[in-house]
């Protein structure tokens, strides 16, 4: 049986929002919203950040996601 492999993709994306105080409110995270392109469909990711990385990010901003997957063992 072969094992589990793990697969690794690199998406470009474009932050389009970010949600939450980012001048230090009580929040303890910011989400930050992102829209890619793949095979011509415009997609979107959101995740979530600490707060205290808010100043990171920006409306505009080329951001790189990593995307990983396992594909099961083959029998």
């Amino acid at each position: 049986m072969d094992p589990i492999k793990a697969h690794f993709y690199t998406i470009k994306a474009h932050v389009a929002d970010i949600r939450g105080n980012r001048m230090g409110d009580r929040s303890e995270k910011i989400t930050v919203c992102a829209s890619y392109e793949a095979a011509s469909i415009i997609s979107s990711i959101t995740f979530e950040a600490p707060i205290e990385d808010a100043p990171k990010f920006y409306v505009g901003q080329e951001i790189s996601v990593i995307v990983s997957w396992e594909t099961p063992p083959q029998a």
